[in-house]
């Protein structure tokens, strides 16, 4: 009895280690696609700034 209850417990955690690595790989690849457009959206600001310095 107690080595089924720490069976089911130990799958348990497995399963939350898992969803847990899954979210952190979202949340990487989510930061990564941030930055990205942030890096995108600054460029274009720069431009758009130094074009208007010219005039």
């Amino acid at each position: 009895m107690l080595l089924n209850e720490f069976l089911k417990e130990h799958r348990k955690v497995e399963q939350q280690a898992t969803t847990i690595a899954q979210q952190r790989k979202d949340f990487q690849a989510n930061i990564t696609l941030s930055l990205k457009r942030l890096s995108r959206s600054s460029r274009r600001k720069w431009r758009l700034s130094l074009r208007a310095s010219r005039k």
